[in-house]
């Protein structure tokens, strides 16, 4: 019996992986007299547990995949709503969340000022930074390095466990970051009085490294309307939509220094995110050409293929499990193959309010199960992944207004709502 339960392990492992199962199984101990099916279905996926993921910064992780390796089935259920404490004549809201290692840290404002708010799993305020500064544009914070950081009117590095300001790297900075675990990356979207447009390395303390792309003459001259960055396998890539100087393209860069690598004349129209080998942005072949949903190979930029699109929204593609997922902004969700282009399946899901918060995401995945938790308006919907059917739908009774910017972590949801957010249990 127990070198029928050895052969029994090596052959439940590619049981294991037809029948769904993400992990290795465990090994197998048969009892006389069960059923083998029964056995097979208990022992084998059911212990498979999903990970305890984080989502540290905008789209989940350097590659701006949007998609977590855990996982969440229906129903929601609510732990808490945050609400963000303001000072007198100065109230306080949230833009966007990110979590780490059971933390929650909010990006937002408190009056006109950008700010990072840090909650416990209980919500409570563990601390809040106040930049006193008076321009956000909305940026999403990051947990990298073991610092919290945040680029939005300036480049600001945060201890993590008290919110103390480690570095400023002073005012009129605003833009993405991620880091490759020893390195920040990073670039400035908008030209006042602080750094031109740029995109680049930084040491972990913000000193830069190198920087490219390097736009503005005068105060107000230069905006960049793509502002995307993404990093995987030693290289950086950039999405560039400058006005009025009409500066545009798709860049790839050697993140260890650099050395420019390919471009393209494209107009970018999103975020760019990356797998395998490849890179997908939304973007325009020239002013008058239609949207497209482009694939190129990461190290030389040629076309894989490229995708009609209408009104899709400006987010960098969601990658997960060999599909590409865009939402347009009438709802259409459609999921892509990631090699062919060729649509897989597409689903109606209420059209995207109109937000004041800029950079929002409308839907994320979490890959254990398979499951995507879309925003429209007041109400989620849990899709399954391989086919967009619907799992689950219902409608918090404590969001206040529009919710937006969903995320994944440790069996949770979180989103952002008018002000605050809220943290929402998975079910089975």
């Amino acid at each position: 019996m127990r070198a029928f339960g050895a052969l029994c392990r090596v052959g439940l492992s590619a049981l294991a992986v037809g029948a769904g199962c993400r992990a290795e199984p465990p090994p197998v101990q048969l009892e006389l007299g069960v059923p083998f099916a029964r056995q097979l279905a208990v022992q084998v996926c059911a212990p498979q547990k999903c990970p305890a993921d984080d989502w540290s910064v905008l789209g989940h992780d350097s590659t701006r995949s949007n998609a977590s390796a855990g996982c969440c089935g229906a129903p929601l259920t609510l732990e808490f709503r945050f609400e963000p404490p303001g000072q007198l004549r100065r109230p306080a809201r949230v833009h966007h969340v990110v979590a780490h290692q059971g933390v929650f840290y909010a990006s937002g404002t408190i009056g006109n000022s950008p700010a990072v708010f840090a909650v416990d799993s209980t919500g409570t305020l563990r601390w809040t930074f106040d930049s006193r500064v008076d321009i956000t544009r909305h940026h999403w914070p990051a947990v990298v390095l073991d610092r919290v950081v945040l680029n939005d009117d300036g480049l600001y590095i945060l201890e993590r466990e008290s919110g103390r300001k480690e570095v400023d790297r002073g005012l009129d900075s605003w833009g993405e970051v991620l880091s490759d675990g020893r390195n920040l990356f990073a670039n400035n979207t908008w030209y006042i009085a602080g750094p031109q447009l740029y995109v680049g390395a930084l040491e972990s303390g913000g000193a830069p490294l190198w920087t490219r792309n390097r736009f503005g003459v005068v105060r107000e001259d230069t905006l960049d309307r793509a502002g995307g960055i993404a990093l995987a396998s030693g290289m950086l890539w950039q999405t560039l939509d400058t006005r009025p100087n009409d500066s545009v393209g798709v860049f790839a860069f050697r993140a260890d220094d650099g050395k420019p690598q390919w471009s393209t004349q494209s107009i970018p129209l999103s975020g760019v995110s990356t797998s395998g080998d490849r890179v997908y942005v939304l973007e325009r072949s020239n002013k008058g050409a239609a949207e497209q949903l482009v694939s190129r190979t990461h190290s030389t930029g040629e076309v894989r293929f490229a995708v009609p699109l209408a009104e899709a929204e400006d987010r960098a593609p969601t990658l997960a499990q060999g599909s590409v997922l865009v939402r347009s902004r009438r709802g259409a969700l459609s999921a892509f193959d990631d090699r062919s282009g060729e649509m897989l399946w597409q689903r109606a899901t209420p059209e995207l309010p109109r937000l004041v918060v800029a950079r929002s995401t409308s839907f994320a995945v979490a890959l254990g199960s398979r499951s995507i938790l879309v925003a429209g308006g007041t109400e989620l919907t849990l899709l399954h992944l391989s086919d967009g059917r619907e799992l689950w739908r219902g409608r918090p009774s404590a969001a206040r207004g529009v919710l937006h910017s969903p995320i994944f972590s440790r069996g949770r949801v979180i989103l952002a709502d008018d002000t605050g957010f809220l943290v929402l249990r998975c079910g089975p």
